[in-house]
């Protein structure tokens, strides 16, 4: 009876360590696609750059609007990065976590595996206990 409580206890510690798992899982991801939609944007404002450049337009040098432009770029770049130097930090500090939760899912299925096979050793050594119980019962009834 103490091996099902056991195995009971430690399949209920199971699921609530792998729901924390599952949860800080979640959290990374999102911050993995944060980090790809910041990063996407910084390139997709690099290619307006680039293709601005390669456009050159004299009437917008002329007026002083190609200064403001290119200041707006400078914020806006400088805004973006701020932002993924943020979420790779806060992503830095998930792994740990997730690594973390992780290891503890590992270390509770390994204890549930070795208690369920000590429960089944236990059944079998029951088990030929009773066969010899009953072959030594056996012959002794036969002579």
């Amino acid at each position: 009876m103490a091996g099902m409580t056991r195995i009971a206890e430690l399949g209920r510690l199971q699921q609530a360590v792998e729901a924390r798992y599952n949860l800080r899982q979640a959290d990374f991801r999102k911050l993995v696609e944060e980090e790809n939609r910041l990063r996407s944007e910084l390139r997709r404002l690099d290619a307006q750059v680039s293709e601005a450049e390669r456009q050159g337009d004299p009437q917008m040098r002329a007026i002083g609007a190609d200064l403001l432009w290119k200041g707006w770029v400078g914020r806006t770049k400088q805004d973006l990065n701020t932002r993924l130097a943020r979420v790779l930090s806060r992503k830095e500090a998930r792994i740990a976590e997730v690594r973390t939760e992780y290891g503890r899912v590992l270390a509770v299925g390994g204890l549930l595996a070795e208690a369920r096979a000590a429960q089944r050793n236990e059944a079998d050594r029951r088990r030929l206990d009773l066969a010899i119980e009953l072959a030594l019962m056996s012959s002794l009834t036969d002579q």
